[in-house]
């Protein structure tokens, strides 16, 4: 993996944690707020990393079920919406 594809998959993986546990984050509310966690195991980056893989380009980090926490049985990863231009 790559210095730049591993720095994406931290950002992605950072940016779990901030929305489950960072109260000052936007959004929060919609994550953490709402009970949303994120499994013990995957409080490691090299564990998410074992778990989920390389991150493939144009995706994001999706959950099957929305009502439930992220872990490796409910994430997988998503293609990126496209934004209206």
């Amino acid at each position: 993996m790559s210095m730049r594809s591993d720095r994406r998959l931290y950002d992605t993986w950072y940016d779990m944690i901030r929305r489950c546990y960072h109260e000052h984050r936007p959004n929060y509310i919609r994550y953490g707020a709402r009970g949303i966690k994120v499994c013990e195991r995957w409080h490691s980056f090299k564990l998410f990393k074992e778990d989920m893989g390389n991150k493939p380009p144009n995706t994001a980090l999706g959950r099957k079920d929305h009502k439930k926490d992220y872990c490796k049985e409910n994430c997988k990863w998503t293609k990126k919406k496209g934004r209206g231009k």
